[in-house]
């Protein structure tokens, strides 16, 4: 299927056309290429260069209200200041304590453990470590009794 680019006046197949809504199956009337050039146009405006700038300090804004409230939410609720939670990373090598794999700390892909009872922050685990000895309700001789069931039957580590 096809469609003429209405700029270029090329008929030209419908997926080098980007969707203007694309729910209601429109596409836009300038082809891809034909597009990339007035928008290239455009960011050599006054208005063009604005807007860009804007954009780009909305992102990095954004990531540094994520990071604020993630060292507020350390705070908060396991009474952990920034510097101490980097220390206790140095401290794991940036591997969870668990299965070793590298945390990747700056996707926020990482869980802070604590005792449930007392608070106490017991180490930095990734999500399906920490996940996993909360499914095993946090309880050393099920967790001891799921490591035997995994010996004794076989396991795939």
């Amino acid at each position: 299927m096809t469609k003429v680019c209405t700029k270029c006046g090329l008929e030209k197949p419908k997926d080098l056309f980007a969707w203007k809504h694309k729910a209601k199956g429109y596409l836009k009337a300038w082809c891809k290429s034909c597009d990339s050039e007035r928008v290239g146009e455009w960011l050599k405006t006054p208005n063009g260069r604005e807007a860009s700038r804007q954009k780009d300090a909305k992102r990095e804004a954004s990531g540094e209200r994520k990071e604020h409230h993630r060292h507020k939410a350390m705070r908060t609720k396991y009474g952990l200041e920034p510097h101490e939670f980097e220390g206790l990373l140095e401290a794991q090598g940036s591997k969870c304590v668990i299965c070793s794999d590298h945390l990747a700390v700056s996707k926020g892909k990482y869980a802070i453990d604590h005792n449930h009872d007392t608070g106490s922050v017991r180490g930095v685990l990734c999500v399906p470590c920490n996940a996993a000895i909360g499914l095993l309700k946090d309880n050393p001789k099920i967790i001891d009794a799921a490591s035997a069931y995994l010996r004794e039957r076989g396991h795939y580590g």
